[in-house]
């Protein structure tokens, strides 16, 4: 069921690892079919080394197994709820990453402080204030979705990010280039104090991007 789609997951599971977004076995993949609604996800606590794509589990949106036989991954109501809200959004991807995460450890958004950000993630990454240790519970996934809001990034206070897609490999990209803004800009702050676009410039350069770059 879905082989496609969950080969797809696991792929970008390994250039997670490959960018250096997540160790061992960290991170979460998961990806919404669009003609089926299904949702594919990875396995809890597997390194994706050893994965194959019968790792991968087949969902449906009530959270009910239909293919694969692992534990299913402790991320799956954040996405299901993030999934229920934004019918814009067909993947998910949670990481690890330093530098975004050094943002969560101190409860502040990841600025816009280059066009490439403004281009591929649309504006700053805010971050869910409440610091949660589990159980979770129905209330923190609500925060979670609202702090991400029409938005295409959030930061989990003291843990890390949450990308999200219209598939795998915008979420993907939007992963990259907010790690890689976070690191920027802790460089710029030995240099002085990073410029921040406007409004008006993220929403030029968001716009911009969608209309003039990549091969659609």
């Amino acid at each position: 069921m879905l082989q496609n789609l969950r080969e797809e997951v696991l792929e970008i599971g390994h250039q997670m690892k490959a960018y250096g977004l997540i160790a061992q076995a960290g991170g979460t993949v998961c990806a919404r079919d669009p003609e089926s609604g299904l949702i594919a996800i990875t396995a809890s606590g597997m390194s994706y080394e050893d994965m194959t794509w019968q790792d991968v589990l087949i969902i449906d949106q009530e959270k009910n197994l239909l293919a694969g036989d692992r534990r299913i991954s402790v991320a799956t109501d954040m996405f299901l709820t993030i999934f229920k809200k934004r019918p814009d959004v067909n993947a998910l991807i949670h990481t690890h990453s330093r530098y975004a995460t050094a943002y969560a450890t101190v409860k502040k958004p990841i600025p816009v402080i280059t066009t490439t950000q403004g281009n591929i993630v649309g504006g700053e990454v805010p971050v869910v204030q409440t610091v949660h240790v589990g159980p979770y519970d129905q209330a923190f996934y609500d925060e979670i979705a609202d702090t991400l809001g029409s938005g295409w990034a959030c930061n989990l206070a003291a843990h890390g990010p949450i990308c999200a897609g219209t598939d795998l490999n915008m979420a993907l990209d939007v992963s990259v280039t907010i790690e890689v803004t976070a690191h920027t800009a802790w460089i710029a702050k030995f240099l002085g104090e990073p410029y921040q676009l406007t409004k008006e410039e993220i929403q030029g350069s968001f716009q911009y991007c969608q209309a003039a770059v990549g091969q659609n």
